[in-house]
């Protein structure tokens, strides 16, 4: 294994201007692994730091740690989370000094352990090892999934307690930055109404910006919070559907939930999968109530993660192979991308222009950058029966995935 101080002489070394792609990636590789094992450094140094406070209660461990980070106090709380949620996984710290997960991954661990008990945080840390190998091989988004999963087990009796805090607990503030002159508002929401604002702003947003956009809409990332933006303030204006309660029946919302059956029916167990479009965590018993509120769209997947039955629906071409793209593909099918499915546009594996059908086998939903990369970049993309992937890059190289459920992590 490469030592650490040998990489940073490697690197301080390095002449970047000749370099080819494959040996950027390469000393991008060992700029990560140098990054990470410094921030499990740091976080060994803030757990020495807070252990000599607790002995001597003259020292200010957030104020040291903030001007030895050249940051403010909320650095410096960060620092103290990382540093007690790697203390609790050590499994966690020693594969984040191998690089072989980041700091993002160490936070979604730190946000878990903010949700439960004493006993519980003890349930999880046990599971340190093969935590450690999911965070290894997946996503902070992915990671996140799994220890969303893993959290409604652990609260599984308490879940419907939780929500009624989180109903406590919302609020809304306004103010104006006094940099931009701009009016901010800032709102938190327990999950269960929040899924109903998002759907109804997601179902305002198709309908109002269908056909065109506005003119003087920014493009890239801030699009869609800019068509958000304008159909927020289209509600609260009152406009055209806006004027109706969020729950009345002739303006119910749809929701499309990706749920197995056995945790719908009898509840969280080791395996279960439930995928909403957001990052929002419910307690079972409130997927069965939204029943009553949405339209939920029921989707039967086979072994593989492929959609083999959408009902009746999908005589509804457009919608319908919306939905089924979304039930399979929680993100853009490239790999390593996490822009959300709803966010992607459907891509004709055969180009409509060369006689491709608008049929789901054909359909593969891809962000906007990847889309253009395939139209316009000389990136080929083959898609197998059980939608496997091999993705031919300009250079020649050739990646390959397995189906859709082998992207998820179990």
């Amino acid at each position: 294994m490469v030592l650490i101080v040998d990489q940073v002489v490697a690197l301080e070394a390095l002449d970047i201007s000749p370099l080819c792609s494959a040996e950027v990636n390469a000393a991008l590789a060992s700029l990560t692994h140098v990054r990470s094992w410094l921030d499990a450094r740091q976080a060994v140094l803030v757990r020495r730091l807070k252990a000599l406070a607790a002995d001597c209660p003259s020292l200010l461990p957030e104020a040291d740690i903030a001007a030895a980070l050249r940051g403010s106090r909320g650095d410096a709380e960060r620092a103290v989370g990382r540093s007690q949620a790697l203390g609790a996984v050590p499994a966690i710290e020693g594969a984040l000094a191998a690089g072989q997960v980041s700091v993002a991954h160490v936070d979604v661990l730190g946000r878990a352990f903010k949700h439960l008990t004493e006993q519980q945080c003890a349930q999880l840390a046990s599971q340190g090892a093969r935590l450690a190998e999911i965070a290894s091989r997946s996503t902070p988004e992915q990671f996140a999934r799994v220890l969303r999963t893993e959290l409604a087990r652990l609260n599984v009796h308490s879940g419907e307690d939780r929500l009624v805090q989180q109903r406590r607990d919302i609020g809304v503030r306004w103010w104006v930055n006094s940099e931009t002159g701009m009016w901010c508002l800032r709102g938190e929401f327990d999950p269960d109404t929040g899924i109903r604002l998002q759907g109804r702003l997601e179902n305002l947003v198709e309908t109002m910006f269908h056909a065109a956009v506005p003119e003087d809409c920014p493009t890239g990332d801030r699009k869609q919070d800019h068509l958000r933006a304008l159909a927020l303030a289209h509600l609260i204006a009152g406009g055209g559907s806006g004027e109706r309660a969020i729950d009345e029946p002739d303006n119910r919302f749809e929701v499309s939930v990706v749920i197995d059956l056995e945790t719908l029916m009898h509840g969280v167990h080791s395996h279960s999968h439930i995928d909403v479009g957001s990052a929002a965590e419910l307690p079972v018993e409130s997927y069965r109530r939204m029943a009553c509120m949405a339209a939920i769209i029921p989707v039967v997947l086979n072994s593989n993660g492929v959609v083999v039955d959408l009902g009746r629906s999908v005589r509804l071409a457009n919608k319908a192979q919306r939905r089924a793209l979304r039930a399979m593909y929680p993100t853009c099918a490239m790999p390593g991308c996490s822009v959300r499915s709803k966010h992607c546009e459907p891509h004709h594996l055969a180009w409509w222009r060369h006689n491709g059908t608008t049929d789901l086998h054909n359909l593969l939903p891809l962000c906007s950058r990847h889309h253009h990369s395939v139209h316009e970049g000389g990136v080929v993309v083959v898609m197998d029966p059980d939608r496997s992937l091999a993705i031919t890059y300009p250079d020649g190289r050739v990646r390959t995935t397995g189906p859709p459920a082998a992207t998820r992590v179990a």
